[in-house]
């Protein structure tokens, strides 16, 4: 059986624990990602973070 693999709108849990929304699909492999807005720094890492890429995804939740 195929894993499944993300898309767009999806939560996962990031390796580093965060959990996200993936927003715009880049390419093949990285997503613009939502990490909240709870407090400044997670805004921070929406608004100016680095693509998030499969590599970095633990688990679609």
């Amino acid at each position: 059986m195929k894993e499944r693999q993300p898309k767009e709108y999806d939560e996962v849990q990031l390796i580093d624990g965060k959990i996200v929304t993936l927003l715009d699909k880049l390419d093949d492999s990285h997503f613009l990602a939502d990490y909240g807005n709870k407090n400044e720094e997670l805004e921070n890492l929406t608004l100016k973070g680095k693509p998030v890429s499969l590599e970095q995804i633990k688990k679609i939740l």
